[in-house]
Order: structure tokens, then C-alpha cells, then sequence
């Protein structure tokens, strides 16, 4: 039974499409579109091979897509629903995924260490060691701004305040900040198309017609990097204007 808390709290979910701007209603779309290509691409696997035919990176490739494709999807409701600091958890998971598919890009060998690692509280691969091996200024931004976010330590990250007479409102709900939203949302969506990129040829192989994905994959991903390149612009100035206005 919905008590009225449920009934409130649906209510502002609710509101998010219905007043999101046309920036994050084009990239929740695009999102959508990304979601659906990728499972196309993966699903064509089913019943063509078994995890046991496949090589070591052909397998690590395959479980860590079909789990990002479901990290996107996660991404996906979430965003419609307004709870960005949720995302930015994900975020934070899909560009480790990110990492870990492209230290194994650079040398496929590497994936027999994730199959053979026997430690359950201990990532293969540390994020620390990741971000020192590739030694990427833009990679460690990306993550800086999601774990902020994840960790609360932002602006509007899912501790809603608004001003009061007597202090401030705190709100446990939903956000209804479209530019955190978007932010969030292509952020952690360019993680995914990046993973995306590296492993689509692997099961190329499996999809009957490939060469025909790949030219639509091609399309979608240029659409949405131009998308998120037009996001982080007005990030930078929505942000540089902020911290004016905190040094006044």
C-alpha cells in the first residue's frame, strides 16, 4: 500500500521530463539509442557461442559489456527520475569498467589475471594503479567530478536545500536540477560509448550484419559527443561563474 510519503515522492519524479530542457531530453533520447545499438550488438551472442568457446579477453569483454549495458540502463531510469548522485555512482563504476577494458585493449593477455583472481575484497586491477598507468589528465577529471558527486561533496548532489525563514529545507527526494541531470547523464553515458567502442569488433563477428551496426554506431556516437562537447562548455561556465560568485 502507497503510504503518502510514496504518493509525494512519485509526484516529483514525475516532474522531472516534464520540465527538463530539450538538451536533457535529446540526450536521455540519445542515451536510449546507445542502449538499444549495444544490445543488438551483445545479444547476437546467445546461442552462437558459449562463455567456454570464447578466448580470455573475448569473455572479459563479453561479461563486462553486458555489464555496463546494464549500468546504462540503470543510468537511463534513474536520470528520468531525477536522482543524480545515484548516477554518479554508476558513472564512477562504468569509467573503472572503462579502464579495465582498455588496460586489457593494450594487452589482451592481461585478461586470464581478472579470470584467475582469487581475492573477493580486492579489485584486479586498484583504480589508484589504472589512472597511473595511463597517466590522463582527462580520465582523472571525469572521475573527480563523478566521485564528488557520489560522495555529496557538490552542489545539489542528492541533498536537495532550499532557503527557509527559519534556515533550510532539507528534501530526501528527487532532483529537479536539469544542468546536474545532463551533467551527470553524458558524463557517465560517454563512459559507456567509450567501452562500447573498444569491444564492438570482437562480436562483430556474431551479428549478421555488422558492417551495417557499425555505420549507425558511428552515427550516434558522433551525435552524442557532440552533444556532450556542447555539455562540458557550458559546465566550465556555468562553474567559473559559480566560483565568481563565491569570491565576491
Amino acid at each position: 500500500m502507497l503510504t503518502e510519503e510514496d504518493i509525494e515522492i512519485s509526484k516529483m519524479e514525475d516532474q522531472v521530463l516534464t520540465i527538463a530542457g530539450k538538451d536533457l531530453l535529446r540526450e536521455i533520447k540519445l542515451a536510449k539509442n546507445i542502449h538499444k545499438h549495444a544490445w543488438q550488438l551483445l545479444e547476437k551472442i546467445d546461442g552462437k557461442a558459449a562463455l567456454d568457446d570464447l578466448k580470455f579477453y573475448e569473455r572479459f569483454y563479453l561479461l563486462l559489456g553486458i555489464r555496463s549495458l546494464t549500468h546504462l540502463r540503470s543510468v537511463i531510469i534513474l536520470i528520468q527520475k531525477g536522482y543524480a548522485a545515484e548516477v554518479a555512482s554508476l558513472g564512477c563504476n562504468l569509467l573503472e569498467i572503462f579502464m579495465q577494458v582498455k588496460y586489457v585493449d593494450e594487452d589482451k593477455d592481461r585478461a586470464s589475471e581478472w579470470f584467475n583472481h582469487k581475492n573477493p575484497y580486492k579489485a584486479v586491477w586498484g583504480i589508484g594503479m589504472l589512472f597511473k598507468h595511463f597517466d590522463d589528465s582527462n580520465l582523472k577529471e571525469h572521475y573527480s567530478a563523478l566521485a564528488r558527486i557520489k560522495h555529496s561533496q557538490f552542489y545539489g548532489t542528492g541533498i536537495n536545500m532550499t532557503p527557509s525563514e527559519k534556515g533550510w529545507n532539507l528534501d530526501a527526494g528527487p532532483s529537479l536540477d536539469d544542468w546536474l541531470l545532463r551533467w551527470v547523464l553524458t558524463y557517465t553515458t560517454t563512459s559507456f560509448v567509450d567501452i562500447l567502442a573498444r569491444i564492438r569488433a570482437t562480436f562483430g563477428k556474431f551479428h549478421e550484419n555488422y558492417a551495417t551496426w557499425n555505420k549507425i554506431f558511428n552515427k550516434i556516437d558522433t551525435e552524442f559527443r557532440l552533444s556532450y562537447k556542447e555539455m562540458v562548455y557550458e559546465t566550465k561556465m556555468r562553474l567559473d561563474n559559480m566560483k565568481k560568485e563565491t569570491q565576491k
